[in-house]
Parts: structure tokens; C-alpha cells; sequence
């Protein structure tokens, strides 16, 4: 058996290979598992967001807030009369909680004080929150969950709004600011709709792997059984399917092992196996097994192997001349090899996860059917702007396991800004 047989054989065996997922059987149960959770019996959460269109503005300005897994971005975004939407101020910072343990009040304090510079620009703020969060009636938001390593205490169960603006009062802010939460893919869905052409499109969807992993969708609200109050509606409202909490059910021993050593272990196990915050610990666990079923000539360094990140990953298994923690772990050029065959599978397993969330909410709305209406999906993220490797593998799933194979149509665009813009329009509906 040569070096490359060697490695397919560890990869099979271990249920690591990106071929141990099946596309057609992954995507009924994600459809299905979609199904369960909007009857609220699913490890998919599909969390209604409240938010169908922005109404007719006139001139005006909104606070535009997003939070996410790195940064935290404060923006000025003012509005014409036509609702198109230009960036007055922006400014970045690092996300409360990342790198260290925080207290809640802390968390909401230090928000509050890089809104405060721009708190008189507006009274009306669209918060783009990149976490698991169920979206209330009046747009304000509950806190279910914080993954992606934060390190923020006792945050579940905190409506975002409302901790938000005491934070803003302690502070010295003058008076209550109307606030609405969005999550990132709903952000992400609005601010790619406002850039693109409505009449050619069927469909929107809104898409973003960067540390975590999400996707978002209009459902019909009759659909919508686990909320009474959406039920009751007419038309239809953007579900936030909370995709990094799949279960596959192509997940492995080498999956349990890398969610064993995370900070939220029985929690977001897809988002463990596809985005920036898991996947080099991830990538960490398969070198390691693969190293004790002996595919390379010299074992690695198992210490500097756990500082691994996943933008090393995703670089390496573009070249593995690639100079980074991996080329130093590996001395030969066959061990590089063997490690950049690795890591290029864990890049295309994830990229065919991400493929079969689109299908599945493609099946689900059937709606992308037509080549000459296909469905517009806005994609964003750290990891798939900067992982070239990766977004081969997810358009190559696309065109084949998707278009050629089930009818399926999606057309993948990136906005500039678009989950800021999408907080700025989300933040128009509490005018």
C-alpha cells in the first residue's frame, strides 16, 4: 500500500473522509430535522426573527451594531429617501470575551461604550448579534446560547436590547435608544437583497461561515407551528435556522473527540466541523490519529500541534510549501504532503456540509428550480472570503450535487458591508 493509500484508508476508516458523507441522505435529514424545528422538536432551532420587509423611510440615519465571533463594528448609516443606504462612520473592535473570561455586565458595558461616541447620531440601533438568540415580537432578543469560544458568564437568558440600553444610560446616554436584534444571516439576507436585482432572482437566503456557521430563510409563517404568534400571520418571515447546531449523521469518533476538548462540549456540532472556531482542533485530533495509524514517517510534535488555527489549516491545504505551524511540525516533504492531503479533506468534508444546508433549504422552499430565477444566497464570513480552497470544493458541490444532479439553482453573491447595511435596514422597522 503506498503513502496515498495509506491515508484514503486512515480517512475511510476513521469516517473522516469527505466521502463517508452522503450528500443525498445528509440533505433529507436536514430537511427534516428543518421540518422538526419549526414545530420546536429539532436540534435545529429555526428561530423567527419577526422581520419580513423594511417599511418607506425618509431621510435618516441609523446606529448600525455587529457583533461577532472577533469583531465588533459600530457604524453610522444613513438612509435616502429611496432606502439606499451609504456608511457616514465605522469603526471596529475586538468582541467582549474573546481571549479571556467576562462577566455579563462587563460584556454589555464594554458594548455600550463603543456605541457612545456615535449616540447622538440616531435614536433607532440595528444589532446584528452572530450568536443563538430567539428573536421576541418586539425585536429585542433572549440569549440562548454563546458558542464560538466566547468567554462571556451567566449570558443566557439576556435580552440583548434591554441590557444594552441600561449599559447605555449607565454610561451617560440621554435616553433610550429603540433597538432591534437581528442575527448575522438575517442581516447578511437583507443587506445582499438591497444590492441585487429583485426581478431576477426567485429567493433569498442569507449564508455566513467565519468562526461559526449559519443560514437564513423566508418560511411561510403558517408553517411556523412552535410560535403561536407567527402562526397567525400572513406572508412570510426570515427563519434563522441555527445551522452550526446540526447533528450529521455522518458524524465520527474523531468529531466527539474535538467537541470533547471545546469550551461548550454536546453543543454546535456542526459548526465544530466546518468553521473557523473549531476546525483546527478538529484538524489537530485527525494528525494526531492519523500519526498513530503511522501515515507519516516521523510522528508530530503533539504540543505544537494544539496551536493550530484554522486559517493555518485552510492555507495548508492549498500548498503545503505554505510556510506555517504545519510545514515546522513536518520536516519531510512527504510527511508536508501527507498533512496537506489531510487537511485539503477536512476542507472539502466542510464544504460539502455547507452544500447540503442549501440544498435543504432549497428543497424546503422549492423554490431556485428555474436556471433563469435562481435563488440568492449572500454568503460571508473570514472563512469563506479568505479560504480559496474551500470555496472551490463548496461551488464544485454546488454545480454538481445541487444543479446537475436535483434541479437546484443558487447563485452565490457577496455584499460589501452587508450585515452592517442589513442592521441599519432591521433597525428601520422600530421607526
Amino acid at each position: 500500500m503506498d503513502k496515498r493509500d495509506k491515508v484514503n484508508d486512515f480517512l475511510f476508516k476513521s469516517g473522516i473522509h469527505h466521502e463517508c458523507v452522503n450528500f443525498k441522505e445528509e440533505t433529507e435529514y436536514f430537511l427534516n430535522e428543518m421540518k422538526l424545528g419549526l414545530l420546536g422538536k429539532s436540534c435545529l432551532e429555526m428561530i423567527p426573527s419577526f422581520i419580513t420587509d423594511c417599511g418607506s423611510v425618509s431621510d435618516c440615519k441609523v446606529i448600525a451594531l455587529d457583533a461577532g465571533g472577533t469583531n465588533f463594528r459600530v457604524a453610522v448609516v444613513g438612509f435616502d429617501k429611496d432606502l439606499k443606504g451609504s456608511i457616514e462612520y465605522l469603526k471596529r473592535y475586538p468582541m467582549p470575551g474573546t481571549g479571556k473570561i467576562i462577566t455579563r455586565l462587563e460584556f454589555f458595558d464594554e458594548l455600550a461604550s463603543r456605541v457612545m461616541p456615535v449616540a447622538d447620531a440616531s435614536e433607532h440601533i440595528g444589532f446584528c448579534f452572530s450568536y443563538s438568540a430567539e428573536i421576541l415580537p418586539g425585536l429585542d432578543a433572549r440569549i440562548n446560547s454563546m458558542s464560538k469560544e466566547s468567554g462571556v458568564q451567566d449570558i443566557k437568558g439576556a435580552l440583548i436590547g434591554e441590557n444594552l440600553n441600561a449599559a447605555l444610560l449607565r454610561l451617560g446616554c440621554r435616553a433610550q435608544k429603540s433597538i432591534a436584534v437581528l442575527n448575522d444571516t438575517t442581516a447578511c439576507l437583507l443587506g445582499g437583497r438591497a444590492h441585487s436585482n429583485s426581478a431576477r432572482y426567485s429567493d433569498y437566503m442569507g449564508f455566513v461561515l467565519g468562526t461559526g456557521i449559519n443560514a437564513c430563510y423566508y418560511e411561510q409563517c403558517r408553517n411556523i407551528e412552535k410560535r403561536a404568534e407567527v402562526t397567525s400571520l400572513s406572508g412570510k418571515m426570515i427563519i434563522n435556522t441555527e445551522a452550526g447546531g446540526y447533528i450529521p449523521l455522518s458524524r465520527c469518533k474523531l468529531d466527539e473527540a474535538a467537541d470533547a476538548e471545546s469550551q461548550n462540549p454536546g453543543e454546535h456540532f456542526l459548526e465544530k466541523a466546518v468553521s473557523g472556531a473549531y476546525l483546527g482542533r478538529l484538524t489537530y485530533k485527525v494528525l494526531e490519529a492519523a500519526a498513530e495509524y503511522g501515515v507519516f514517517d516521523f510522528g508530530p510534535d503533539t504540543v505544537e500541534l494544539k496551536k493550530l488555527s484554522s486559517a493555518e489549516v485552510h492555507d495548508f491545504a492549498a500548498s503545503a510549501d505554505v510556510k506555517n505551524t504545519l510545514y515546522n511540525i513536518f520536516a519531510s516533504k512527504s510527511d508536508r504532503e501527507t498533512a496537506r492531503i489531510i487537511a485539503e479533506n477536512i476542507i472539502r468534508r466542510a464544504a460539502k456540509y455547507c452544500a447540503v444546508i442549501l440544498a435543504g433549504i432549497m428543497f424546503k422552499t422549492g423554490k431556485g428550480t428555474d436556471e433563469r430565477f435562481p435563488v440568492c444566497v449572500t454568503a460571508e464570513g473570514t472563512t469563506f472570503s479568505k479560504s480559496v480552497r474551500f470555496r472551490e470544493y463548496f461551488r464544485d458541490y454546488i454545480a454538481g450535487c445541487l444543479s446537475k444532479e436535483r434541479g437546484l439553482y443558487p447563485h452565490i453573491i457577496s455584499a460589501e458591508d452587508s450585515t452592517v447595511f442589513g442592521a441599519a435596514y432591521a433597525g428601520l422597522m422600530r421607526r
